[in-house]
């Protein structure tokens, strides 16, 4: 079961539910990645997701990928599904 991700010690802005010093599974999101899921976990598209972080559709669709092949998930719903029931990630209170 996952509880928590590795986290980049460059992330100043997402922590772990737990212990964010706590490495239990094998799941690392680079700052990018994590920025991508909250905004996927928000509704946003992939275009919104594009223009907001001004970068291409291609890339988004890329990095994507790679947060489904990290969280071993095959679309959208199932990857909120897995961060929400694991308590993967939360914004840092500032």
């Amino acid at each position: 079961m996952l509880d928590t991700f590795k986290r980049d010690p460059e992330c100043d802005d997402f922590k772990s539910v737990h212990d964010p010093g706590a490495v239990i599974s094998e799941i690392h999101f680079t700052k990018r990645e994590l920025e991508l899921l909250v905004l996927i976990m928000e509704g946003s598209s992939n275009e919104e997701i594009a223009q907001m972080l001004m970068i291409s559709t291609g890339t988004v669709k890329r990095y994507i990928h790679n947060i489904y092949q990290k969280l071993e998930v095959k679309n959208r719903v199932q990857a909120v599904k897995k961060i929400k029931e694991n308590h993967l990630i939360r914004r840092c209170l500032l």
